[in-house]
């Protein structure tokens, strides 16, 4: 009979193309999560239909409502068995785990659609209307949905039809826990709500075995009974959803984390177990920062703005979602950010959005084609331009974009500016994104780059099209000063693919994770065996490579890691060997081999490690080469001793005695860092002399050093000595550019904040 329906053969012949359609992408061709959200889409949809039209049947005939709740299983069933047949040619991602996905996400909201579009269609006369609201119900909550994202901070979404959805494209990990059983919970109690209310519907209407209607008197007791704990399940868990954390408001996610502080326009929302004066600190900066950003885009911002800070990415994913990814929402004016130590990395970056969204028009205050579609490289874009030092101190991103361009890994701009964008990894779009805007907004100045915000018009603001504006700015990087350095890393940095890029990439992700605290525990051959899986999935990830080589060194077999080593140099570029040697290093002399680790230390190219790991390697051959209580305070401090890891507590003693008994530099240098680390300024600048900076060989350590201090001299108030150190290293033709962008950032805080204190004491301030 059901199959019979033009309904339903329209239903089998969409699922059939659904699942086919999951094979294209790898975050749906397994079971798992992406093909669980689209299955429960399509399947609550139809089920709601099919549902409709069985209840509508039931005015001729008697038909159950458990009918149209096995149609709702049918449906699931029918694309989920499609993509599970993927497996047949291509290895499954966790068919297991997938299972958990389908059990939660499709399966209860398509068993609920269709006991609703069975009452919907028992109750309504007229059939055509009875499918039309059967067929809107998910689309009803899918707008509700969406209602919440725009009204309060969650980016996560619980709903009875598509289960959970949490919000951010870039984030790996979805957690599927606790707080998605308790919804489901009160799903499965309006499933049984629903079905009893069909079924005394049915009565009412039919009477019982198919009688002459018998009005509500048919009704049992039964049914009723069912129907209202039914509905005091659902309503309870709808009620409680917010202590269960189903659905969060602005303020309610503000009482959770329980403290505030302000600066200027900036408030801070804080973890109340976060230290005080370093939220503080993070709402100073917010202040200095918009001030930045509106002198950048031209704009200004009346309102105050609110920074979310969480104490962790758990609780981030808790209380509005997106565990991983940092997130702004413009038209709220807030932006949402896990807590780091001052100065935060990502705070300008977020605060760009906001301040960006001044320049926009819409409900969402960011750049859009027709008002509703996004152009998402161009609002990361503008955000990466402004927060142009961001890279935190290696190259710049017009210098990332050269070697890109150079290796021939470089997007291009139309993917940019569109919906593509995400096509490519993070770290590549992003850059190459910011440096095109950036260029745009120094050639063709701050009118114009408003514009283009405004309306995402390339041809119409510039009068040229998007690829004679490519050619343009692929001329002008070939003109950007890039070391050969940078161009040899950047075949390693820009090499991995995206999300949508590699297979089983939340699977993995788990796998990654777990194969990582295998080799720590001591498992070895379960961590090999894991490695060797991600390595086969996805031989862009350069951790998997590292985990593998690092389990042949626990094993004894030195040979067959550096042959790991060598082939990733030949898949991903030098810099990636170069990576995985180092890990051996240490590994080689965690393990007690210090003559064999500093020969491997010796043997590094230098070059080709960034500046932080380049700086570290020199420290580790110093320790080692001059061996005695700094080695062991050095291997204390960054690679750890056999079984026991590294620890600063055990180094600090060890780095003390060292310095004391020596009075090596390095030594001085690494107890300054700490004592700078646990904010012990005063004592880190007096170590940190002009005597002590001339005798660290390693330009990068002193360099290192001088920004130790002159940070150290900002939070003491000395601002003159602080601008001298960081003027030093913004003109240092030898360090990198990112490094020379962050000290000129600094030299321009640091001007800023001495502004605004003289104009506060009525002091007029010196022009510069």
């Amino acid at each position: 009979m059901v199959l019979s329906w033009w309904r339903t053969r329209v239903g089998l012949g969409l699922g059939v193309l659904l699942g086919v359609f999951c094979w294209g992408n790898h975050l749906t061709d397994h079971v798992g999560y992406g093909a669980s959200l689209l299955v429960a889409l399509y399947a609550s949809t139809l089920s709601a239909i099919t549902g409709a039209a069985l209840g509508r049947r039931a005015h001729a005939q008697p038909t159950s409502p458990a009918v149209a709740a096995l149609m709702g299983l049918f449906w699931v069933a029918l694309p989920t068995l499609v993509v599970l047949a993927r497996g047949l040619v291509a290895p499954a991602c966790g068919p297991a785990g997938g299972a958990r996905f389908v059990l939660l996400i499709p399966l209860p909201g398509a068993v609920l659609a269709g006991l609703l579009g069975y009452a919907l269609g028992v109750a309504i006369e007229r059939p055509r209307w009875a499918t039309a609201l059967a067929a809107l119900m998910p689309l009803a909550t899918i707008v509700w949905s969406l209602a919440r994202f725009y009204g309060t901070p969650g980016v996560f979404a619980y709903d009875p039809f598509f289960g959970f959805y949490p919000g951010a494209l870039y984030d790996e990990r979805v957690p599927v826990g606790l707080t998605l059983v308790s919804y489901r919970l009160g799903t499965l109690g309006w499933v049984v709500a629903a079905a009893a209310l069909g079924h005394a519907l049915r009565l009412a209407l039919r009477g019982p075995r198919g009688a002459p209607q018998a009005g509500w008197r048919g009704v049992t007791l039964g049914t009723l009974v069912s129907g209202l704990a039914g509905l005091a399940l659902g309503l309870g868990v709808y009620l409680a959803g917010p202590a269960l954390g189903h659905r969060l408001d602005a303020e309610t996610v503000a009482s959770r984390l329980g403290a505030s502080t302000a600066s200027g326009r900036c408030v801070v929302r804080y973890d109340r177990t976060l230290d005080p004066r370093q939220a503080w600190l993070t709402a100073r900066d917010c202040a200095l920062r918009v001030a930045q950003l509106e002198d950048f885009y031209g704009v200004r911002v009346a309102a105050p703005i609110t920074v979310f800070l969480f104490a962790s990415s758990a609780q981030k994913a808790a209380l509005m979602g997106a565990a991983d990814t940092y997130i702004a929402k413009p038209w709220r004016r807030e932006v949402y950010l896990q807590y780091a130590p001052f100065p935060h990395p990502v705070l300008k970056h977020e605060l760009a959005h906001v301040v960006a969204g001044a320049m926009a028009s819409g409900p969402f205050r960011v750049t859009m084609r027709g008002r509703w579609l996004p152009v998402p490289g161009l609002i990361e874009g503008a955000a990466v331009a402004a927060a142009w030092e961001g890279d935190g101190g290696d190259s710049s991103p017009h210098q990332w974009s050269r070697a890109m361009l150079e290796a021939g890994l470089a997007p291009r701009v139309s993917s940019l500016a569109s919906l593509a964008f995400f096509m490519s990894a993070s770290a590549t779009a992003y850059t190459a994104a910011g440096s095109f805007c950036r260029w745009l907004h120094d050639t063709r100045g701050v009118a114009r780059f408003q514009r283009l915000y405004a309306t995402a018009d390339f041809e119409g603001v510039y009068g040229a099209s998007l690829p004679a504006l490519e050619a343009e700015w692929h001329r002008f990087l070939r003109t950007v000063e890039t070391p050969e350095r940078v161009l040899v890393r950047a075949q390693t940095r820009f090499r991995r693919a995206s999300i949508f890029g590699r297979e089983c990439p939340f699977a993995l992700e788990d796998l990654s994770e777990q194969s990582v605290r295998q080799l720590h525990a001591g498992a070895l051959a379960e961590a090999a065996a894991g490695f060797e899986v991600l390595q086969a999935r996805d031989p862009t990830d350069l951790r998997a490579r590292t985990g593998a080589a690092l389990v042949r060194v626990r094993r004894g077999q030195l040979a067959e890691a550096d042959q790991i080593a060598t082939r990733a140099a030949e898949a991903l570029g030098p810099a990636a060997g170069q990576r995985i040697r180092s890990a051996v290093a240490d590994a080689v002399w965690r393990y007690g081999e210090g003559d064999e680790a500093l020969a491997r230390y010796n043997a590094i190219a230098v070059a080709q490690l960034d500046e932080d790991e380049a700086r570290t390697l020199s420290l580790k051959r110093r320790a080692l080469g001059r061996g005695g209580l700094l080695a062991e305070a050095v291997a204390d401090l960054l690679v750890g001793r056999g079984a026991v890891d590294a620890s600063t507590v055990a180094a600090a003693v060890g780095l003390e005695r060292a310095r004391c008994a020596t009075g090596d530099p390095v030594a001085t240098y690494l107890v300054a860092r700490q004592l700078f680390l646990t904010e012990r300024f005063g004592a880190a600048v007096a170590l940190l002399d002009d005597a002590t900076l001339a005798r660290l060989e390693d330009p990068r350590v002193r360099a290192e050093a001088r920004r130790i201090r002159g940070t150290s001299y900002w939070h003491l108030w000395q601002m003159p000595r602080a601008r001298a150190d960081f003027e030093a290293l913004a003109a240092d033709p030898e360090r990198p550019q990112g490094l020379r962008d962050v000290a000129a950032d600094w030299c321009d805080r640091i001007d800023r904040e001495g502004r605004a204190r003289a104009s506060s004491m009525g002091v007029p301030s010196a022009p510069r």
